[in-house]
């Protein structure tokens, strides 16, 4: 295992660099055909744990916005838990063809956007945001978590899963195998847990639970794949509300 560098008071970690790195939009495209059949420990303990951090049962939830929606698993997991409408976006028209199909005849809606730009939705809409797995991709994070905040109803959530700075810190980042089985990977920003809340509290949003998830011994023997992370935190699991 390689040694795990831990930033000192004042430093963040820079980006990898990496020849096989592709960008955003071209990996998930070639992604999106096997995506919801690779064997993922993070989007498996993600679904695990979707319905324990997001609030859920005496309030309702919708409307729902998902930034980074991908093929729609987690839109769908939203409506089980009582979602009734929505709206996903995403940059790869090829997830979002699958996530078309996963909602048709549902009030969830999709379509293309890119988390660089504003999205043309109004102010204070929506009870329940998500963004799972999408800010490692994203530099600068504070920009899309005050337009999700600008974008959150007065007594909303805010909910974010991300890779655990632990894990990227140790060099593990979003990859997938090419038609020739070599290793691409999708460019990542590590983000400690600090950058998350700081950039959470100037867009006027307080930090309301933490988790750090990972490989129980029942999840183990559900998910053998997550035995090689040992007791070591695998996925971060933030949920902010507007500050009082």
């Amino acid at each position: 295992m390689s040694e795990i560098q831990i930033p000192l008071p004042g430093d963040h970690p820079q980006k990898d660099t990496n020849d096989s790195t592709v960008s955003v939009e071209t990996g998930y495209a070639f992604w999106s055909e096997s995506y919801d059949s690779f064997s993922n420990p993070m989007t498996y303990l993600v679904e695990k744990h979707l319905a324990d951090l997001v609030s859920h049962g005496a309030h309702d939830i919708s409307p729902v916005l998902e930034l980074g929606c991908g093929t729609g698993r987690n839109l769908e997991h939203l409506m089980q838990m009582g979602a009734s409408n929505g709206v996903g976006v995403d940059i790869s028209e090829e997830m979002l063809a699958i996530a078309r199909k996963r909602l048709e005849g549902t009030e969830i809606t999709v379509q293309r956007h890119d988390l660089s730009n504003g999205l043309p939705l109004n102010d204070e809409s929506f009870n329940t945001i998500l963004i799972s797995l999408v800010l490692e991709h994203i530099e600068n994070i504070q920009p899309v978590i005050a337009e999700a905040s600008r974008m959150l109803a007065p007594n909303g959530q805010l909910v974010i899963f991300e890779i655990h700075p632990y894990q990227r810190l140790n060099g593990r980042r979003a990859h997938y195998k090419d038609e020739s089985g070599t290793d691409r990977f999708l460019p990542s920003y590590p983000h400690l847990i600090k950058d998350y809340v700081q950039a959470a509290r100037q867009a006027g949003l307080i930090l309301d639970r933490l988790e750090e998830y990972q490989g129980t011994p029942e999840l183990v023997k559900e998910f053998p794949k997550l035995a090689r992370y040992g007791d070591t935190p695998i996925v971060l699991g933030l949920r902010f509300r507007c500050s009082e």
